[in-house]
């Protein structure tokens, strides 16, 4: 198989999440519903494992971006309140252990994220009660928590294996343009869902974004290759 279509299952297997998680959403319209079935069996014929996606948590957005946006927004203020009860307080230690800028927290890289989080979840934890007035109580820790797991299990889940695929590649070619058929299709429709879903919309249209999994292409087989 080649690393373009590599990208390709790549980028399916993320509309099948997001589909997936929206399925209420879309189920109504029927012209984009038959589109959505019709991609999601020839998705199965190509790769088993792609079920799997079908248990994802419905009404969540699980790119892995909007989910690391959704982290750092919520991390940068949970800092930013540390940083005023501190402040008031008088407490310099915690002040200079909580002092980010908004920005920091979208630099970070992938690794040290949730390094930063869990320190600053620390902190709240051994000043939650006077920091309810500062607009950190239990539900706030346990949103960033959530949050936390959620970019985690994203950050960290193993792409599935294509190469190993035993299906002729003639065939794996013309699954691959009647798939994009059917998603080219909810490309068309899924703007209706726009005014009452714009999460889902946007879901939708970033995961059909190819995503390029190396800047090298895969070797092509070679035909009729002589053993070793």
């Amino acid at each position: 198989m080649t690393q373009r279509q590599e990208n390709i299952l790549s980028m399916w297997n993320t509309a099948e999440t997001v589909l997936s998680a929206n399925e209420e959403v879309w189920s109504s319209l029927n012209a984009f519903a038959a589109a959505a079935e019709r991609f999601r069996n020839i998705h199965l014929e190509i790769d088993p494992n792609a079920r799997i996606q079908k248990t994802a948590t419905t009404g969540i957005a699980l790119d892995k971006q909007l989910v690391r946006r959704r982290l750092t927004a919520q991390v940068a203020q949970l800092a930013a309140n540390l940083q005023a009860f501190a402040t008031v307080a008088q407490n310099n230690t915690l002040l200079d252990q909580v002092s980010f800028r908004p920005t920091h927290f979208d630099r970070l890289r992938d690794s040290m994220l949730p390094i930063v989080v869990r320190s600053l979840l620390e902190k709240a934890r051994q000043y939650s009660a006077a920091l309810p007035d500062y607009g950190v109580t239990g539900a706030t820790v346990e949103q960033v928590e959530l949050a936390l797991k959620e970019y985690e299990s994203m950050n960290t889940a193993p792409r599935v294996a294509i190469g190993t695929r035993k299906t002729a590649r003639a065939d794996i070619m013309q699954q691959l343009r009647d798939g994009n058929a059917q998603l080219e299709l909810m490309d068309k429709l899924v703007g209706n869902f726009s005014a009452a879903h714009p999460d889902f919309v946007a879901a939708f249209r970033n995961a059909r974004n190819v995503i390029h999994l190396g800047g090298h292409k895969t070797p092509k087989e070679d035909k009729d290759k002589p053993a070793a």
